[in-house]
């Protein structure tokens, strides 16, 4: 059964808050009633910037962008996602998310989405589940994944990237997990994920997808990391 966290009183919670040059920072919950704020936020900073979603031009194609909106809305959906609020001169608005699905060991797996180029990112994804094997490695039945870490461009260099994975550990405590997978796709977010206390899992590259039979370039300098923390 998929995953779905209770949306109760206590939320959203808030996990760290910070003044700097006058505007004041909130890593929080993120609100229900700014899931298509942060969807389409994901659209305009994410999708351009991400390597495997650039390489299939996503963010060119109509029917790419649809699956996208239907991917990170289904995964706001669970409401164990990330959000930083920064508020300046009276106005509050999200420059940074971390969307968060949960994966189950007893999920099913379902083809809902029509485009190849967004379907070549899931099997990408999905290929490096099945190298990694993270059930079995971290021996725990469910795990807090990654669906994508997005910073507003004018709001980077701040550190918020970071902040938002930290953010996973008092997240998983509070609805009791104990670990955390993501795959990171770019040398920047993978130092950041060592740094925050990520350790490898499996690492592949565009070259290995390729010769899986997914439509990537025979490119071994492009390395994609799955990473995994726990919460003992």
């Amino acid at each position: 059964m998929p995953f779905k966290r209770v949306w109760d009183d206590s939320c959203p919670k808030i996990y760290e808050q910070w003044e700097k040059n006058g505007a004041k920072y909130t890593i929080q919950d993120l609100r229900p009633e700014d899931d298509d704020i942060a969807t389409e936020m994901f659209l305009e900073h994410f999708l351009p910037d991400e390597v495997m979603c650039n390489t299939n031009g996503i963010h060119k194609d109509a029917l790419g962008l649809e699956d996208a909106r239907l991917f990170w809305r289904t995964t706001m959906a669970e409401r164990m996602s990330v959000a930083c609020y920064r508020e300046l001169n009276g106005k509050k608005e999200i420059v940074g998310v971390n969307a968060c699905p949960v994966k189950c060991i007893d999920d099913e797996e379902k083809d809902i989405f029509k485009s190849d180029c967004f379907k070549q990112v899931i099997n990408g994804m999905v290929y490096g589940d099945k190298k990694a094997s993270p059930f079995r490695t971290l021996g725990v039945d469910k795990y807090l994944s990654g669906a994508g870490l997005m910073v507003r461009r004018d709001a980077r260099g701040e550190g918020i990237g970071a902040r938002l994975l930290a953010a996973r550990e008092p997240l998983c405590r509070s609805v009791g997990i104990t670990a955390t997978v993501t795959i990171f796709t770019g040398p920047a977010s993978q130092k950041s994920a060592a740094k925050a206390g990520f350790t490898d899992l499996a690492a592949l590259t565009f070259a290995e997808l390729a010769d899986a039979g997914m439509k990537y370039p025979r490119d071994e300098r492009v390395v994609i990391k799955m990473m995994a923390k726990t919460y003992d």
